[in-house]
Parts: C-alpha cells; structure tokens; sequence
C-alpha cells in the first residue's frame, strides 16, 4: 500500500509532503513500514489505520472503474471507426454503381450492372 496515495485519497486533494515550513505531513519509515509522524492538516484529523487501508481500497476500486470506462471508450471508439470503414465502403460502392447507370443507355446495360 502507498500510504501517501491513501493519504491524498483520505484528504480528496494533493497534499505536500515535502520537508520545510509549508510540510503538511511528514511520513517516516523506521524499518516497520511507513507511518504518519507529523500531522499538520486542520481540516480533517490523523487518520487511523483502518481510515488509511479504507482511503487505499476505495483508491484501487476508482482505478478500477477508470481503467474499464477507459476501456469501454476505446471499444466504442473502435466500433464507430468499423462502422465509419464499413459506410465508407458501402458508399464508395453505391456511388461507382450509381454513375455506371447515370452512363448506361440502355435497360439491359442498367441490368447488367445491377445483376
């Protein structure tokens, strides 16, 4: 879990963990994984544990969605490109059928080209 991912989610905006005056949380690593050592955000509290890995799976199921709704436009997208393909062909032909008859002098010649 990227507990400054989790974080961003809890708090719904990006946040700054850069050291410095403007630091608005400070994340620490003392070999047993990440934690939140300094907390200096006023509109919400310190998260607890279970807030963080709810933040994180609510992370993973939005970039789930986003990645099949991606998914779906690209499919729809391709399917109007094959539609498009297809109408293009259909009219191309259409249109050398249409002018083969605009120069016919005959029926059968009309015929011809339709059978």
């Amino acid at each position: 879990m990227d507990l400054a991912t989790a974080i961003r989610k809890y708090l719904g905006r990006n946040v700054n963990f850069a050291p410095g005056p403007d630091n608005e949380v400070w994340l620490r690593d003392d070999g047993n994984g990440p934690y939140i050592y300094e907390w200096n955000i006023t509109e919400k509290t310190k998260p607890t544990k279970s807030t963080i890995i709810n933040a994180w799976n609510q992370s993973k199921l939005d970039y789930a969605k986003l990645k099949k709704t991606n998914i779906l436009k690209h499919k729809k997208k391709l399917e109007l490109l094959d539609f498009a393909r297809i109408y293009t062909t259909i009219k191309n032909e259409y249109d050398t059928i249409k002018n083969q008859i605009d120069m016919a002098n005959t029926e059968q010649e009309i015929e011809d080209i339709i059978i």
